[in-house]
């Protein structure tokens, strides 16, 4: 059954072009904001960061407790961009190369992709937007803080075994969604 409340942007419509254009000015003022402010160059920074995409995870799902469209099928990070959301957080929280290594094909594809055809399964009034956004926002701006201020190159090769991860891990992932019935 069809959920009545799922929302797909057009792409090239004008609310995709004001969406996508306002989370890369975002993106971009985060990552430049360590060369123009102290505030940046903390190394704290990139923790509270990391925290907020944390919290972002959090409060979505209590805001589906509280609308009441809150499933474990949904909510649960059992799909691969809710899995690179966490590695996003950790990976600013953290940085450790390996994880980095296959974050950045596995956040920049997928959170491309959702950037470009954003679909909102529960529509776009309250958090729902805002979640979406900061979620898929977040993995490329975690890309391109890794390059700027972790001096991050992915290393050769690393596009292979970054796919088989990602294979590894979209079939057990398919395989909990289909025990859970998502």
């Amino acid at each position: 059954m069809q959920n009545p409340n799922v929302v797909i942007f057009e792409i090239f419509s004008p609310i995709w072009w004001i969406s996508n254009i306002a989370v890369l000015i975002i993106i971009s003022f985060f990552s430049f904001l360590p060369y123009f402010s102290c505030i940046g160059k903390k190394i704290v920074y990139p923790k509270v960061l990391g925290a907020l995409l944390f919290l972002n995870l959090v409060i979505e799902s209590i805001n589906g407790v509280l609308e009441g469209t809150w499933s474990i099928q949904e909510y649960l990070p059992f799909h691969l961009c809710s899995i690179a959301s966490v590695f996003s957080a950790i990976l600013l929280i953290k940085f450790n190369n390996k994880l980095a290594q296959i974050f950045y094909y596995w956040g920049l594809t997928g959170a491309l992709n959702a950037m470009l055809s954003p679909v909102f399964l529960f529509g776009i009034e309250g958090y729902h937007y805002f979640a979406f956004y900061i979620a898929h926002g977040g993995i490329l701006f975690v890309c391109m803080y890794m390059i700027m201020h972790h001096n991050f190159r992915p290393e050769k090769k690393m596009w292979w075994k970054a796919f088989l991860y990602i294979q590894i891990s979209a079939l057990g992932v398919g395989s909990i969604n289909k025990m859970i019935g998502a």
